[in-house]
């Protein structure tokens, strides 16, 4: 498993508990609740717990999920280097997160999550795509009631383990996934990164390109398809949240559909790309294009 790995998912793992930290959460979910409908959840039409809704984006505890499979959850606040933290475990499942980080880590694999957590009544509230995705739920909001229905047919939590993205695409993929996305956006957003990922895995895909993220990358055809190849910045060690960012990409995160190219143009002129190909999505400091 590697080093980067390891970091990134010990920051999330970690087991002490500052009540400091939990205070100062609990507090501010008293000035925050105000913002937050509240809304019944259902499971075999009884209610057994509420949610959260805020616009389109519905919250909801992951105790109360155990608590309808039969399970004992407790949940965790402490805060470290002034971020905050969140876990919750369970009889199989160890769930972590970290506040304004747009992912959690669920049995050692990463969710996408660009909504973050909220904190009510001393627990912590996901949303709820990320919830069913963990728990392999089928739910239901019923807008016109304000109610949220839960099916747990086919419950089960979900599985990874520590070298989880390792054993099952390789190694030397989540290195070089992650070294050029580390490389490549410096200082951007997490949806940036996963975009930078999505070009290279884009091209794997593509009768264009080579057939292998390290064929990709150091491709040189048609001249270096990457600047980090070319100055040699491709070699230095991920950053922790690029190596989360490629773990996503190979979860099938996409924030910018089928592009093949990027390009940051307060650095470079992208007078060609303007002409030549289609603007998809421009996020951060980065134009994606296809």
């Amino acid at each position: 498993m590697s080093r980067a790995i390891k970091t990134a998912l010990g920051a999330l793992l970690a087991l002490a508990l500052s009540l400091g930290g939990a205070a100062a959460v609990w507090a501010e979910e008293a000035e925050r609740a105000p913002e937050y409908e509240r809304v019944p959840v259902y499971y075999n039409e009884l209610m057994v717990a509420r949610a959260y809704r805020a616009g389109d984006v519905v919250y909801l505890a992951p105790e109360d999920i155990c608590y309808c499979l039969g399970l004992e959850a407790k949940t965790e606040f402490w805060q470290e280097g002034g971020e905050r933290f969140v876990s919750v475990s369970a009889p199989g499942l160890a769930l972590n997160a970290r506040q304004d980080s747009d992912f959690l880590a669920v049995n050692g694999r990463y969710l996408y999550n660009p909504d973050d957590y909220i904190t009510m009544d001393g627990r912590a509230y996901f949303p709820l795509d990320q919830m069913a995705l963990a728990f392999s739920l089928r739910c239901v909001f019923f807008d016109a009631e304000r109610r949220l229905a839960l099916d747990f047919s086919k419950a089960e939590i979900l599985t990874g383990g520590p070298d989880y993205y390792e054993d099952r695409f390789g190694a030397d993929n989540l290195l070089w996934l992650s070294r050029i996305i580390s490389s490549e956006s410096i200082g951007q957003p997490m949806a940036g990164k996963i975009g930078v990922g999505n070009v290279v895995l884009n091209r794997v895909q593509s009768d264009v390109y080579p057939n292998s993220i390290f064929s990709v990358i150091f491709d040189t055809m048609h001249g270096f398809q990457f600047q980090p190849v070319y100055n040699k910045s491709i070699y230095q060690t991920a950053s922790e949240d690029s190596v989360v960012a490629a773990c996503l990409c190979l979860e099938g995160y996409n924030t910018v559909g089928d592009s093949l190219f990027f390009v940051n143009p307060q650095r470079t002129d992208d007078t060609w790309f303007r002409a030549a190909k289609q603007l998809v999505a421009s996020i951060g400091d980065h134009d994606f294009y296809r």
